[in-house]
């Protein structure tokens, strides 16, 4: 009986620490798990050499579907666009709502050409999602920041910032789309 207990007491813990982690909506990883995982990386990356990339999206006019159809329905959208990251990813691929309408992808052993790749997979297989609705079917689309670890790179935010400012400019740009961030490196002349 003491055994069957311990045994309990340690998946009741494990159970707490994965909803510790996870966004219960999307089935992501949250905020706080994103960033320990790309630091990882980041000093991953940088001890190993191997190329880091990172894909930050948000969806276009979450706050115009919630507005016209429901929390309800922007909530639906946010767990259907969570499942697809699953299905359109790799199973190494650390998936993750950052917050609100937003989510971070951390790309393991990814270089820029792999990452736009994932982007555009991305931007494409969410705008085929059709949720229904009392009005129609609704497809959501998003827009997509994508940032390559500068060799060396170890503090995740500066990585967050230019995917943050690439997904801007992808908004900006008229939505549905993914955009680069520029590299910090300059060249020495």
């Amino acid at each position: 009986a003491l055994l069957a207990i311990a045994v309990r007491n340690v998946q009741l813990l494990g159970q707490m620490r994965e909803n510790a982690v996870r966004d219960q909506l999307t089935g992501c990883f949250n905020r706080a798990y994103a960033l320990e995982a790309l630091g990882l990386e980041l000093q991953r990356a940088k001890r190993s050499g191997v190329p880091l990339s990172i894909i930050m999206f948000d969806v276009d006019r979450l706050k115009r579907t919630n507005d016209e159809h429901g929390h309800l329905t922007g909530d639906a959208m946010l767990a259907a666009i969570g499942a697809q990251l699953g299905q359109t990813l790799r199973s190494g691929d650390v998936k993750c709502r950052w917050g609100g309408d937003e989510f971070l992808v951390i790309l393991p052993n990814t270089p820029l050409g792999g990452a736009e790749n994932a982007g555009a997979s991305l931007t494409r297989e969410i705008s085929q999602l059709a949720l229904p609705t009392s009005q129609g079917d609704l497809a959501p689309t998003v827009s997509v920041g994508i940032a390559v670890a500068e060799p060396g790179e170890t503090d995740p935010i500066p990585l967050i910032a230019r995917a943050d400012a690439a997904l801007y400019k992808a908004k900006h740009a008229g939505r549905n789309r993914f955009v680069v961030a520029q590299s910090t490196i300059r060249a020495v002349n």
